[in-house]
């Protein structure tokens, strides 16, 4: 609070990274709306309470994003979400689910990613444990592009499309004017929109990758190639 009340007379426009816990401090937020912050990146990851238990990111609880959005909103602050997709609980269904959310929510951002388990870490140990591991060329650890593991509960190829048309759906115009029309009371949006028409040009027009919804798509069809058919960018272990 003492630091908040020094930016005050400096009269800057900043954001910055933090955890879900401060949307529940109104106080707090006051002081930070008023010494110029716009916004936040905060690490919500996903909205499955399954998947943050197993990553054990306790202090995040799904049940409370609503309110806690709304009241970011209703200091005018704009919420940049961190999220990846591919945990072991996440099934097909995922993709529409988080875009839902998204929606209903008025996020204000996203910066959305496929789950990679990166080398010394736990989640790579574990996978490598259990055989999931489908590459270890370093260069195709990309978490916007590529899948490198066997997911529990759908197949890599329907990660990688469904990660792709989530993404572009999430930065078409239509999500943009739907996510962002009344969702601030204030300067909240000049921490958002810029993002938005950033990821926009990104997906759109830079890295434009082919994707589809496999939920759409009938179970057991074989759109998809089965597990035991992948052969992942860079060759197999």
């Amino acid at each position: 609070m003492k630091l908040f009340q020094e930016i005050i007379p400096l009269r800057k426009i900043w954001t910055s990274q933090t955890d879900f816990n401060v949307t529940q401090n109104d106080a707090l937020l006051k002081a930070v709306k008023k010494s110029g912050c716009v916004g936040f990146f905060i690490g919500i990851e996903s909205i499955s309470a399954a998947s943050l238990e197993g990553v054990r990111k306790y202090h995040n609880i799904v049940e409370k994003y609503r309110e806690g959005i709304k009241r970011l909103h209703d200091h005018g602050l704009s919420l940049g979400a961190g999220m990846i997709v591919g945990f072991d609980s996440d099934t097909r269904n995922v993709f529409e689910q988080t875009l839902e959310f998204a929606d209903d929510v008025h996020l204000d951002a996203a910066y959305l990613k496929m789950l990679t388990p990166y080398p010394g870490t736990d989640a790579f140990a574990d996978l490598e444990r259990a055989g999931r591991i489908l590459t270890r060329d370093w260069s195709q650890y990309l978490s916007h592009k590529h899948v490198v593991y066997l997911p529990a509960l759908m197949e890599p190829e329907e990660l990688k499309a469904g990660f792709h048309w989530m993404t572009q759906e999430f930065c078409s115009i239509r999500s943009m004017a739907k996510r962002l029309w009344g969702a601030h009371a204030g300067a909240g949006i000049l921490g958002s929109l810029p993002v938005n028409i950033g990821h926009w040009l990104f997906y759109y027009f830079v890295d434009r990758q082919e994707g589809c919804n496999p939920a759409a798509t009938p179970a057991g069809s074989r759109t998809f190639p089965h597990r035991d058919e992948v052969r992942a960018p860079g060759g197999t272990p």
